[in-house]
């Protein structure tokens, strides 16, 4: 017994003393491991064979004489190289400069290029960049230069005939002929347009290129004319008309451009005014002796007084014309203009008809007509009318509430009522209905 307490004893101090050694124990963190990331760098790319990026004159541009073709390239280039891989075609004395590294100029030499030629230039693939890399293809280009002055249009139009009497002319170049100044500044400037008769005006550059004369009087009537611009006219590069621009026009006959009334018109008032007017200023006397106003049902002539607007007569009758009556205006033909010796090539008439009395034509429903309720009344009548004065005209039995609508130029009303079934209605029309310019209406018509 007493050597089983002595083990038990021992037994306990050696865990009392574990247990202090645990708690005095202190644990030491590992070291941290250092990473650093591997640097990788990118493979470079091998260099690139050189090519033209930018050129002058551009595709389609027209090259001036004296002016440098000009390459550049998208990397420095080896000048040796590329300047004996160089050619123009056909051959220009010239010099090549550079600008700096990637731009050539090919500069032509003191009697520059030819005027109006087709160059070709090209680069073959000897030339070689400053890293020493060939061209991948030849570079080429071709231009053409400045060629000759030339009229592009000129007005009006060859040939034209009828050309109105105050028209000026305008001319076209392809290029600047003058320089660009304002318009108090021309006068120093060309007047390259000679006229044949001869024709006095003004002449005006509207622009660099367009020319345009205006003359100080009306172009003769009937008149053919030619105009001219001499050879050897310079634009501003030095190009040369080549030869002499020709063309030709008629100006236009005197002639009636409109008469009013209008041909055919109806209805016209009594009081009517007669207006013609022409394409151009007339010798008036010679318009009222060929002037005339003609009643169309014992053919005389209406007598009247003449005024002038303008190209346009003013015949005021002396009368009122006849109601329903058809008239004529007559030109009589060799009525001559007022600037030289042209006349009218031919007679002209123009009728028309004055309005008359307005009379009922038709009424619908017909005479004793069974219709259907609502159906309302239509009634033509032969000339317009004024609607202001229908609804004292008109009256119907029974009375009913009326809606008149108005058609055709106020030939035709349509009256709308209500109705009564299996009612007989009477309608009658008076004489307090008026036509358009005041005439009463014929006689009073009455429908059952």
């Amino acid at each position: 017994m007493k050597s089983r307490a002595l083990i038990l004893i021992h037994l306990l101090m050696i865990a009392a003393i574990t247990l202090s050694a645990c708690r005095e124990a202190v644990v030491t963190p590992a070291p941290e491991l250092s990473h650093t990331p591997a640097t990788m760098s990118p493979t470079p790319l091998p260099p690139l064979t050189p090519r033209l990026t930018e050129r002058s004159p551009e595709r389609g541009e027209e090259q001036p004489l004296d002016a440098p073709v000009i390459l550049v390239f998208d990397q420095e280039m080896d000048a040796t190289s590329v300047e004996a891989a160089f050619h123009i075609d056909p051959p220009v004395e010239g010099s090549l400069t550079w600008d700096d590294g990637r731009t050539l100029r090919f500069v032509p030499g003191t009697g520059g290029f030819s005027r109006d030629t087709s160059y070709r230039v090209t680069i073959d693939t000897t030339a070689r960049s400053a890293d020493n890399l060939p061209l991948d293809r030849p570079v080429e280009l071709q231009f053409r230069t400045i060629g000759p002055l030339l009229v592009a249009d000129a007005f009006p139009l060859a040939d034209t005939e009828n050309v109105p009497t105050d028209m000026a002319l305008r001319v076209i170049f392809n290029r600047p002929v003058v320089p660009l100044t304002g318009p108090d500044a021309q006068d120093d400037l060309l007047d390259p347009v000679i006229l044949d008769p001869p024709v006095q005006g003004t002449g005006a550059w509207v622009n660099t290129s367009i020319y345009e004369f205006t003359p100080d009087e009306r172009l003769q009537p009937g008149t053919r004319y030619t105009a001219r611009i001499a050879a050897g006219l310079q634009d501003t590069t030095g190009a040369v008309l080549p030869e002499d621009y020709v063309w030709s026009f008629t100006t236009e006959l005197p002639g009636v451009v409109s008469v009013e009334p209008e041909n055919g018109q109806q209805h016209v008032r009594p009081d009517t005014t007669i207006r013609v007017t022409f394409n151009q200023p007339m010798d008036r006397v010679s318009v009222r002796e060929r002037f005339s106003l003609i009643d169309e049902d014992d053919r005389s002539a209406v007598s009247g007084t003449h005024t002038w607007q303008d190209n346009t007569l003013i015949f005021t009758p002396a009368r009122s014309l006849t109601p329903g009556a058809r008239y004529t205006v007559r030109i009589g033909g060799g009525t001559r203009s007022a600037h030289g010796d042209a006349t009218t090539d031919r007679d002209y008439d123009s009728s028309f008809y004055v309005i008359e009395p307005p009379h009922v034509v038709s009424i619908t429903p017909n005479e004793g007509a069974e219709v259907y309720q609502g159906d309302g009344v239509y009634i033509t009548f032969s000339s317009p009318v004024d609607p202001n004065t229908f609804e004292e005209a008109f009256t119907i039995t029974p009375t009913e509430n009326v809606y008149p609508y108005w058609m055709d130029d106020d030939t035709v009303v349509s009256v709308n009522f209500s109705g009564r079934p299996s009612t007989d209605y009477t309608i009658m029309v008076n004489e307090k209905l008026l036509g358009r310019y005041g005439h009463p209406l014929e006689k009073p018509v009455v429908r059952h």
